[in-house]
């Protein structure tokens, strides 16, 4: 793959954002991914920020439907009980 700016250059990276093929000139590296320097650097930040984001929304429901099966079981063990003994 060719560079998107340079055509003769190969490239040695995708940015993370546009996921246009980019040679060492074009790319930066933003710690977390690749990007288009000078264009892209704020939107891979942002990206970045909606993974964590989405990450810990993901982590809390699960434990939040973790709760509710435990409540329904208790729920529905206490309506046997109840129902046997009626």
């Amino acid at each position: 793959m060719k560079c998107f700016n340079h055509t003769s250059v190969d490239a040695i990276a995708i940015c993370k954002n546009c996921t246009k093929g980019l040679c060492q000139e074009c790319a930066t590296d933003t710690g977390v991914g690749v990007a288009c320097k000078g264009k892209c650097e704020s939107d891979v930040a942002l990206l970045n920020v909606v993974f964590r984001q989405s990450t810990k929304a993901y982590q809390n429901a699960s434990k939040t439907y973790l709760q509710f099966s435990i409540w329904m079981a208790v729920i529905g063990f206490g309506m046997l009980i109840f129902s046997l003994f009626w």
